[in-house]
């Protein structure tokens, strides 16, 4: 993990907030009509061109050696105490960097509304939903991982009943009663420098097991890293 970076960018393991900072205002409200309109692949560019400044060039890994569409766990000596027991859903990993969501770790509850009406007339319900920390970038920006049911133009099929849509009609959808059945909602995101994470694994910082919806949407948060863990090992 690089120490020699200014706090503003964000390098492997070294984006993920304190304890303390996890535990702010235990209730937040976010209207869906203040959401950016932020896709998947502007984030994508975000991280290279923005987040992932100044890393040192690095071995480009081998494609069988990308984790895109697999859990990312901390090992038990993780040498950073705030990935102390993180399990990150990656979502893209490639030879340009690596993007993933950290899908373990709550800090509150937050309220869809939307100011319209339903069809007897009536105003909409507000949908309240658990919020996780899914890194310390852009946490303005808002992902939905959630179960297959629901589909838009920005969805990205990250892995077997585990989809993920970053867009403001998930968000009408979710506030309206249209959204999935199951959903994880996200603020901010992890990202890697090329090669970056690749270093990472190699000095056996992470394991990396595959992605269940039984532990993406369970919940009960204790005990879905040790999950994580045993399920690592029936891929051995």
């Amino acid at each position: 993990m690089r120490n020699d970076l200014p706090a503003s960018e964000c390098q492997g393991t070294e984006h993920h907030a304190s304890s303390h900072d996890m535990m702010q205002a235990q209730y937040t409200r976010f209207r869906v009509r203040t959401f950016a309109t932020k896709t998947l692949l502007a984030l994508c560019l975000v991280v290279s061109a923005l987040v992932l400044q100044g890393a040192k060039p690095t071995e480009v890994p081998t494609e069988s050696k990308f984790v895109t569409g697999k859990f990312l766990v901390a090992v038990p000596k993780m040498p950073d105490s705030r990935f102390y027991n993180t399990i990150i859903l990656m979502v893209e990993h490639n030879k340009e960097g690596a993007f993933g969501l950290i899908i373990n770790k709550p800090i509150g509850f937050a309220e869809f509304e939307v100011q319209s009406k339903d069809s007897a007339g009536g105003m909409l319900p507000s949908k309240k939903t658990l919020v996780f920390n899914g890194g310390p970038v852009e946490r303005d920006k808002t992902f939905i991982v959630h179960s297959t049911d629901y589909e838009n133009e920005g969805t990205v099929k990250v892995a077997a009943g585990v989809w993920m849509t970053a867009n403001v009609e998930i968000l009408h959808a979710i506030a309206s009663g249209r959204g999935p059945k199951k959903l994880l909602h996200v603020i901010g995101y992890s990202g890697w420098a090329p090669g970056q994470l690749d270093t990472e694994m190699s000095r056996d910082d992470w394991y990396t097991s595959p992605i269940t919806p039984e532990i993406v949407f369970g919940e009960k948060q204790e005990g879905k890293w040790e999950k994580a863990v045993e399920e690592r090992y029936r891929e051995l």
